[in-house]
């Protein structure tokens, strides 16, 4: 509602004022489930409640995705405000008003900029007939979010995430066959209430019924609610109050709060000088895991850097640091791109996501690599760093070496829409430098491993969760194209500064001299963490047969945007081919790391601590 008490008190006691209609989007309170359990709460079904335990074990992507400029990491107790709301406010509903909350923290995580995060909290909660423990957690890789109230005479226990709602009580029996018939009954519950949640799941994917996850519903209600609010003229009483003693607990929560919330920094040094024979950079989309290391490298070698980003504050820690200059802009916005190249003899561009549709790649990819090739082929050329992918190319031929030579796969349309957009920028860039002069570098990183990348990488198959990887294909004793992330800025950054007749016009595979094969990989990952990271093995025909399956599951659901994996796409998902990285070694004076160990170290550790 707010993020202070007092202001969420004035602000209730200005809409009985004015009488305005006031509320708050608490949709948890309105999730079918939820409405069931305070139904059978007021029909006495376990009499009346005494505890009310609230596990929320939940994923942030914006933490997982490097997003620390979002609001809810400024402070260690904002992320309370930004995430506790949606529990508390089942909570409050449960055991009335609050009288006090005593919060605990743990899992300090350092983010980006030395701000401290804490993935962990516990909050005991007290009012004057009941109490509660709420559990938040972010970030694992198991979900679950599950409300146990305990009443007199019973327990009703739901877990969110599956939609499984139980109620359990004595019976009739004494103990032991009690206990056998309360089990046995809980057991049919929630087999019963799986197999409905699977067919409603069937049966909204074929649009025979509406949609059923709880998330929607709940929402769905919750904005319902509100209109009917709206027509009644005035703020429906019992919405406003949950919501006042949400931020009355919220307001305890933070309040408690003493622990540090950033690193001490040590004293800043002066930032390199510049070097007045260094590139003059502007690094487009460096705000990510490869760009950040791409704009540091640069910098750090003294080389006055400019990045283009839609939304720069991502590096504010870098930019404190070095002499970097960052700028807000689209690279699909020309008159952008003209100004951030002002200056500038390289760009580095970096652009990359992961669009919904074909028509989106076509303009963030195509449309973007065209406005950036115009601005570096205009009136005061300049070097273009392209940063493709070994996607580009085709790798799924066991008899094939893939060198600097090797061209862009000639059959497009059987990728998938981000190999198709890298081969297609390829030949874009191509065009323009035969037809225009451009001098133009394609770099293609291989499998990228360092600290900020995820270790669950797609290409050596698909996880299902953070632990299990399906394999691409039943060969998992090959060699994988993995290249560092620090090699792969090392080798930008000599593209940059290498004479022009030497790196212009050509294309550089960036994939490493050590490698590990999937094996070895998930062997490493197993022995560092601790945890059962499992490897599956799938044949190519299996994939193929699989995804034909659910493009005709989806065509007979009129799913929009129905797309599969091909033969040739899952084919070169294999990595079959072998790779000759002696051209960009020669050419470039580049190193990446040989031995094996070390790459496991820097590749694999340093991520799995990152995280």
């Amino acid at each position: 509602m707010t993020t202070d008490a007092e202001h969420a008190i004035k602000l209730a006691d200005l809409s009985a004022t004015k009488g305005v209609p006031l509320g708050v989007n608490h949709n948890w309170r309105r999730q079918p489930l939820f409405v069931r359990a305070l139904n059978d709460l007021s029909s006495g079904k376990i009499g009346p409640v005494r505890h009310v335990v609230s596990i929320n074990s939940l994923p942030l992507f914006q933490l997982a995705g490097g997003m620390h400029d979002h609001w809810m990491f400024a402070h260690p107790t904002n992320v309370l405000f930004e995430q506790a709301p949606h529990p508390l406010s089942q909570i409050v509903d449960l055991i009335g008003n609050v009288t006090a909350v005593a919060p605990t923290w743990s899992s300090e995580k350092v983010l980006r900029g030395g701000k401290l995060f804490y993935t962990d909290w516990q909050m005991q909660i007290a009012s004057e007939s009941a109490n509660a423990q709420l559990h938040l957690s972010f970030g694992g890789a198991f979900a679950d979010a599950r409300l146990h109230i305990i009443g007199v005479d019973g327990t009703i226990h739901i877990d969110q995430l599956n939609n499984l709602y139980t109620v359990d009580k004595r019976t009739k029996f004494i103990d032991a066959p009690d206990r056998f018939a309360r089990s046995s009954k809980r057991a049919a519950e929630s087999l019963w209430q799986a197999a409905a949640g699977l067919a409603g799941y069937a049966g909204s994917l074929m649009r025979v019924v509406g949609r059923k996850d709880v998330y929607y519903l709940g929402m769905k209600a919750s904005v319902h609610d509100f209109y009917e609010q709206l027509g009644t003229h005035g703020s429906a009483k019992n919405n406003l109050e949950t919501s006042l003693q949400v931020m009355r607990a919220l307001d305890f929560a933070s309040k408690e709060f003493n622990g540090p919330s950033e690193l001490k920094q040590p004293v800043a040094t002066a930032a390199p000088t510049l070097n007045p024979n260094a590139p003059r950079t502007l690094v487009i989309g460096g705000t990510g895991f490869i760009g950040r290391k791409i704009v540091e490298k640069f910098a750090s070698e003294g080389g006055y850097v400019r990045v283009l980003g839609r939304n720069p504050r991502r590096i504010d820690d870098l930019v404190q640091q070095f002499s970097i200059e960052a700028v807000q802009g689209d690279v699909l916005n020309l008159d952008d791109l003209n100004r951030a190249a002002e200056g500038c003899d390289t760009i580095v561009h970096l652009v990359a996501g992961a669009p919904n549709d074909w028509a989106g790649f076509e303009e963030l990819f195509i449309q973007g690599l065209e406005n950036t090739v115009k601005v570096a082929a205009g009136e005061e050329p300049k070097r273009l760093l392209f940063a493709s992918s070994i996607a580009a190319l085709y790798l799924g031929n066991p008899s094939e070496t893939i060198t600097d030579e090797t061209p862009p796969d000639s059959r497009p349309d059987d990728r998938c829409y981000y190999a198709r957009a890298k081969i297609l920028c390829e030949l874009l860039i191509e065009k323009y430098r035969q037809e225009h002069d451009l001098q133009s570098v394609v770099m293609r990183p291989g499998i990228v491993i360092g600290p900020g990348a995820p270790v669950q990488h797609l290409g050596l198959g698909e996880w299902p969760s953070e632990v299990t990887c399906v394999r691409w294909g039943r060969n998992t004793s090959r060699p994988l194209p993995l290249v560092l992330v620090d090699d792969v800025a090392d080798a930008f950054w000599r593209a940059a500064d290498a004479p022009s007749d030497s790196v212009c016009g050509r294309a550089f595979n960036l994939v490493g001299d050590a490698s590990l094969s999937a094996d070895e990989y998930l062997a490493h990952l197993r022995k560092s963490s601790g945890r059962d990271f499992r490897l599956i093995k799938q044949s190519v025909s299996f994939w193929t047969g699989l995804e034909l399956f659910k493009w005709t599951v989806k065509a007979a659901a009129r799913k929009p945007e129905n797309v599969r994996l091909t033969w040739r796409e899952v084919a070169y998902r294999t990595g079959a081919a072998k790779f000759d990285n002696r051209i960009a070694k020669k050419i470039l004076g580049w190193s990446p790391e040989s031995d094996k160990d070390r790459l496991a170290e820097r590749g694999l550790d340093n991520a799995l601590e990152a995280v």
